[in-house]
């Protein structure tokens, strides 16, 4: 039982001999005559939720292809890979390369007969696509030898869009007549469709519906037409009404159908005529073109939708059926907007924006800014245009997209607005306002000192790391983990003058800087997009001593709510000149770095536990009181409450104890209460060669980390805690005896953990520890948490000395660990 148990089980064992102390000391005062005591019951619910995601798993096959001896200009055989998606959910997948052969792969790989850039699918559940593979060597490629790669695929959730059957007019036929209707049907997402019918009558062959209607009599019959994508569907009802053969026989009732509603210019349709007892006809097509012949086919050439209508008659008169946006014709070129999605979008003056946008075919994209040519991509199916700070006005961008085949263009309406003084956070003098969601939204330019921007790609379930290795920046480095991916993400540091325009009020203690920290745009830094966000800062250690600063008081706050909030903080490590610290945040927005000089006395205030009960008897009770004081000496013995009593408070103290030891109550522990030593080292990575971090303290069991990444020259950090209990991050005990709970954690900016050989972790576990439990030597082996489980790692022995074993395990990649015996 740990330390934090004891005071809680002796405070309930004091709680409840209190009660029974309580209960002699009435007995003595011969309380008597207390006829009859009323027992009550209550009953409270515990409503219980929980929300199951969907599941996401694919498997690739196969998985290694050697593309055989090729030389610079030619082309490998083309290799099937297939894609099955073993998940319970629609997926959309997409394409990396990952190239340590100087860009042969990025720049040669095709999946499909297009660069892997444009790969795109999407897979429902047990389905298996296949693709084809195929390497193109550069002509100018001056690389020999054996060369590696990889093909990583990612597999995203896909969010489902349900099929739309297009309208059905009511249709009205005489008895005997062939009643025919053709089922129009669009899905976004280019799902196979399947179509149904209530009908039981007639014959539904795919999207084509027939009825003979001989033998039937006159009367209206409702029938609903549905298509379905496999996930959702969409239905259509429609009205067929069957006149006697002599009823109103002679009269027109226009109908028509076409063989296509959509498509690229030229878009040609034909148009065919279904019209009952028509004998002349007038086709008006929605571009100006008119015809009188009954079945015609016309060419839309400009992009736009038609609507159409047919105007049917007799020497009885005429009906007209009109369908508007019947026919859709597409430019030759589609522009697809990819970041972001609505046409139109806002900002604050100074904000950064990226633009991203795809066509349907490799075309020349330039990007004018209110008519100015501003950029050009050329020869590309994916462009992006990124704005560093937003200028006030509202600005017309527009895509021009050019090929052999023709042109297209596509606007965004950009509407950046400055930051008025209503729309501060509590101050007149603000000079602009935060909201929640990380966005950044305009300190005032004069209180700016230093303004540090870093952008990179950030991927789902994966640490992202943005350093800030400057000397006037006291913000060392800020890390999340994101929930999806969110492509590229811009992360913005503004070094403040003094206390930041966007508050009303400073935090405590003495201030060390004020900082305002912004990640992507407005509302991406929230809870629904990334989690376990940390703060690493710096302090100067001539700040700390000039203004006699405890060093364990030093603190981020972070303003939010309208107010600062101490966020949890724990000193890392320290250099030369520097204390660092750690913080985790629930956001970003204005922070502030403080400290509380020596001089100002500890906290030491303590809560008083008081009874109320005498109180109680004296004021609203006290006729209770009174009959009590009558009651008859002669009952002896402990009342049935106090048993009652005592065995809720021993039930409780059970409940607490083990549910602290299944993790599910931590009593507001956060992650620093449960750390015991945390060592952190910066070193160099040796490209393409092994890097080794000697650790070897006595606290800490981790001796050296020896891992191999391919190309890449970066500087970066390994930190390891050695925790008390199990890793916050865990949700089950691992197996066996557990010598120590650990996390390892490897952070560099722009780090692929693809990129990293299988790793070397060597530990040590204390001689004396082993004797005094009796372990065998041979079955302690280190576990890494991954996939919600325990994995067991290959582990043996290095060496031994007097005072501990040092063994070897080898591991895939970094998490929690725990170094067990099985």
């Amino acid at each position: 039982m740990g330390k934090s148990k004891i005071p809680l089980l002796i405070f309930l064992l004091l709680l409840s001999l209190f009660s029974f102390s309580a209960q002699a000391l009435d007995q003595d005062l011969n309380l008597a005559n207390v006829s009859e005591i009323e027992t009550y019951s209550e009953a409270t619910a515990v409503s219980l939720s929980t929300k199951i995601s969907p599941s996401i798993s694919i498997i690739v096959s196969p998985d290694a292809i050697d593309l055989g001896r090729l030389s610079a200009g030619m082309s490998s055989d083309v290799h099937e890979v297939g894609i099955f998606n073993k998940g319970s959910s629609k997926i959309y997948v997409t394409s990396e390369v990952i190239d340590a052969a100087k860009d042969l792969y990025v720049d040669g790989i095709e999946l499909d007969d297009a660069s892997w850039t444009h790969y795109k699918k999407t897979i429902s559940p047990g389905e298996c696509i296949g693709s084809g593979l195929q390497l193109n060597v550069p002509e100018e490629y001056v690389g020999i030898g054996s060369m590696e790669g990889k093909l990583v695929f990612w597999a995203e959730l896909k969010e489902n869009n349900a099929p739309v059957i297009e309208k059905i007019e009511d249709i009205t036929v005489n008895s005997s007549d062939k009643v025919k209707i053709i089922l129009h049907a669009y899905d976004p997402d280019n799902d196979k469709l399947t179509y149904s019918t209530t009908a039981k009558f007639g014959n539904l062959y795919g999207n084509i519906f027939e009825w003979d209607t001989t033998g039937i009599g006159p009367g209206a019959h409702k029938v609903t037409f549905s298509v379905s994508d496999g996930y959702a569907s969409d239905s259509e009802t429609v009205l067929i009404t069957i006149n006697a053969a002599n009823d109103n026989n002679d009269f027109p009732i226009a109908n028509f159908t076409s063989n296509v509603t959509e498509g690229k210019i030229p878009l040609s349709v034909m148009f065919v005529d279904m019209s009952v007892n028509a004998t002349s006809w007038k086709w008006d097509l929605g571009d100006g073109t008119y015809s009188t012949g009954r079945n015609i086919v016309h060419t839309y050439t400009e992009a736009g939708n038609y609507t159409i209508s047919l105007e049917a008659g007799n020497n009885f008169g005429n009906c007209t059926e009109k369908r508007t946006d019947h026919i859709i014709a597409y430019p030759r070129i589609i522009i697809s907007f990819v970041s972001p999605s609505s046409s139109y979008i806002t900002d604050q003056t100074g904000a950064s924006r990226l633009f991203e946008v795809t066509t349907d075919e490799v075309a020349n994209i330039t990007w004018t800014l209110d008519n100015v040519d501003i950029q050009t991509n050329n020869s590309t199916r994916a462009a992006s245009y990124y704005c560093s700070s937003a200028k006030n006005g509202v600005h017309d961008l527009t895509i021009y997209a050019e090929n052999m085949n023709g042109t297209a263009q596509k606007k965004w309406i950009w509407n950046v607005t400055s930051i008025s003084s209503s729309d501060s956070s509590g101050s007149s003098s603000s000079g602009g306002r935060y909201v929640s969601g990380g966005g950044y939204f305009g300190e005032n330019y004069d209180n700016i000192l230093n303004k540090v921007s870093k952008s990179q790609n950030v991927l789902a379930k994966r640490t992202t790391t943005f350093s800030f290795n400057s000397e006037d920046n006291p913000i060392d480095s800020v890390s999340f983990i994101a929930l999806k991916n969110s492509g590229v993400i811009s992360t913005t540091i503004e070094i403040l003058k003094g206390i930041s325009t966007l508050v009303s009020a400073p935090p405590s203690g003495e201030v060390y800087k004020y900082v305002n920290i912004w990640v992507g745009d407005t509302g991406f830094a929230t809870p629904d997009n990334i989690e376990n966000a940390v703060i690493t800062f710096k302090v100067e250690k001539v700040w700390i001593s000039e203004n006699d600063v405890r060093e364990s008081r030093i603190s981020l706050y972070r303003y939010s709510g309208s107010k600062w909030n101490e966020l949890d903080t724990l000193k890392v490590k320290e250099d030369d000149e520097y204390v660092y610290f750690e913080s985790e945040t629930p956001g970003f927005s204005p922070f502030a770095i403080t400290g509380i000089k020596k001089d100002v006395p500890l906290n030491t205030d303590v809560s008083t536990l008081r009874s109320t009960s005498e109180e109680v008897l004296s004021s609203s009770n006290e006729p209770f009181a009174q009959e009590l004081l009558s009651t008859d000496a002669s009952s002896s013995g402990i009342s049935r409450w106090t048993w009652i009593l005592f065995l809720l408070l021993l039930f409780t103290g059970i409940c607490i104890y083990v549910g602290e030891r299944k993790g599910l109550l931590s009593f507001g522990k956060n992650k620093h209460e449960n750390v015991i030593f945390k060592d952190t080292l910066s070193c160099e990575i040796v490209p393409d060669g092994l890097t080794i971090c000697y650790f070897d303290t006595e606290e800490d069991p981790i001796k050296y980390i020896q891992f191999k990444i391919i190309d890449n020259s970066r500087d970066m950090e390994v930190k390891v805690e050695v925790l008390r209990n199990r890793s916050l991050f865990v949700k089950v005990d691992p197996p066996g005896k557990v010598y120590r709970h650990l996390n390892i954690w490897i952070v560099a900016e722009g780090l692929d953990p693809s990129t990293m050989d299988t790793s070397t972790v060597a530990f040590k576990v204390v001689r004396s520890w082993i004797e005094e439990n009796g372990i065998d030597v041979s079955s302690i082996a280190l576990f890494r948490y991954v996939d919600d489980m325990w994995h067991e790692l290959p582990t043996e022995m290095l060496e031994e000395n007097d005072d501990n074993l040092v063994f070897g395990a080898q591991t895939p990649g970094f998490s929690s660990f725990a170094i067990c015996s099985v």
